[in-house]
């Protein structure tokens, strides 16, 4: 029986308070395209606000409702002032 695997990625590189930090979002990119060639179904977020966020956690907690696996990742750099 194949199982139904679904991911939650979200990779935060633009900060209002500094620049912005490319990698991040390409982790992000990149580990989702990965995510999908071991078919997970992917939910992808890249330089969310706290809003955009939590619709993203809310989609991927009722995508676990049918899902046999779940994985979360996240990724953001530090910036420091």
């Amino acid at each position: 029986m194949k199982r139904k695997m679904a991911a939650l990625v979200l990779g935060n590189a633009e900060y209002p308070a500094g620049g912005e930090l490319e990698n991040p979002v390409n982790d992000a990119l990149d580990i989702s395209e990965k995510l999908k060639s071991y078919d997970f179904e992917v939910i992808l977020g890249t330089d969310c606000s706290k809003a955009a966020m939590e619709k993203k956690l809310k989609e991927f907690g009722d995508l676990l409702k049918t899902h046999d696996v779940g994985m979360f990742f996240f990724r953001r750099s530090w910036y420091a002032n």
